[in-house]
């Protein structure tokens, strides 16, 4: 696949999945009961804004955290665990 081929392609599925969403997600309105499940991989400094931020949301789970640093799952607990 060439270049200008991928780019008009991805510029096509793109402007059709903003006009129909719904087609491409495959949920209406009404179906959306259950909650997103979001899994955080690295939570340094913007990780934890990101977390802060989907945690301030009602239709999100976040069944896992992980990072490779033992600090940064230590800094985010207290979020975490206060919006929990």
């Amino acid at each position: 696949m060439h270049r200008r081929s991928f780019i008009k392609t991805a510029a096509t599925v793109g402007a059709a999945i903003s006009v129909a969403p719904n087609v491409a997600f495959g949920k209406n309105k009404k179906d959306i009961a259950e909650k997103v499940k979001i899994g955080f991989i690295g939570i340094g400094g913007r990780g934890r804004s990101h977390l802060c931020n989907v945690l301030k949301r009602t239709d999100v789970e976040i069944p896992a955290i992980c990072d490779i640093n033992p600090e940064a799952i230590e800094k985010c607990r207290p979020v975490y665990y206060a919006w929990g």
